[in-house]
């Protein structure tokens, strides 16, 4: 299965247009001064606000108990950001969730002169720290302070303005760029017991995606996981090979006093879900000593179970 956010009608239209002077923005060393600009709209057609379930096959009871959201994407926010090519930041806009009831969501208007252009679009569930822009990284996409991360498509690409007043119309598919992470506990009490409280944490992930490397940067992160059900929380981190640990907080179901469980050497691939399942009052089983980690390594086949 593709690791893609497909938007059906992503469509760029270059119009032609009179002369305008362009004092600001000079795509490169060729062009003059004064050039004139074209018209560049990129609209949305029937915006995929739900992503299509990915799962294939039989689902497992991990799958079951992971909850109908687990792969659902609700796009809320769709950035565009326009560089030339010295990698100077030219034009940035934004299109919101609650602009999704007005006839023009999803539409982002630019003019660009003829030349050569990398544009980069981000599709977001959830609303991120301003994106930094400016060569030679193209910024970065950090989650807000506590906040979190959700799902994240993106897509850099080069675009081409020429002097012809033909349109050019691309479709365009943006790429996810986080792992889903899922911790199961089996033995966990429900919510609503006097002693059921539960905080599940993700500790040293990676903290940024890199726009201009396409590729996540360093650890350093925590962030916390949306308890989706009495026993099992969910979220989503930067794909990489950095280790993180996740750190759950409960208390003793007799004693309420308040404990913790690390788990080490976590790993979440973009695309892949990663599944801890395990109990945290039962003693460890020969077979199964304390928690497993499932890779699922196409976001919709059967998992492969790690003891540790």
């Amino acid at each position: 299965m593709k690791r893609v956010l497909f938007l059906p009608l992503l469509v760029i239209t270059l119009f032609a247009c009179r002369q305008s002077e362009v004092k600001d923005v000079v795509p490169s060393d060729e062009q003059p001064s004064t050039v004139a600009k074209k018209p560049i709209t990129i609209s949305i057609a029937d915006f995929l606000q739900h992503e299509e379930d990915l799962r294939t096959g039989r689902k497992t009871e991990i799958d079951k108990g992971a909850g109908a959201r687990g792969d659902s994407a609700k796009i809320c926010y769709l950035k565009y950001f326009a560089y030339d090519t010295t990698g100077g930041h030219l034009y940035s806009s934004e299109s919101r969730d609650t602009m999704r009831y007005h006839d023009n969501w999803g539409t982002i208007s630019d003019s660009l002169a003829p030349g050569k252009y990398t544009i980069i679009l981000a599709a977001m569930e959830n609303l991120m720290n301003e994106l930094t822009w400016g060569a030679p990284n193209f910024g970065y996409i950090t989650p807000r302070a506590g906040g979190p991360l959700g799902q994240i498509f993106v897509r850099k690409m080069q675009l081409t303005v020429d002097t012809t007043p033909d349109p050019v119309k691309l479709e365009v598919t943006l790429n996810r760029i986080v792992g889903q992470l899922t911790v199961s506990i089996e033995d966990a009490l429900p919510a609503s017991d006097p002693n059921g409280y539960m905080m599940v944490s993700v500790v040293n992930a990676a903290f940024k995606y890199e726009l201009g490397t396409e590729m996540p940067g360093p650890p350093g992160s925590s962030q916390y996981l949306e308890r989706i059900e009495d026993r099992v929380f969910q979220g989503y981190v930067f794909g990489s090979d950095y280790e993180f640990n996740v750190v759950i907080n409960y208390r003793d179901k007799i004693t309420g006093e308040e404990r913790t469980k690390t788990i080490e050497h976590v790993t979440c691939h973009t695309n892949k879900k990663t599944v801890l399942s395990g109990s945290i009052y039962a003693a460890p089983q020969p077979d199964k000593p304390g928690f497993s980690v499932k890779l699922n390594q196409s976001w919709g086949t059967d998992l492969t179970h790690i003891y540790f």
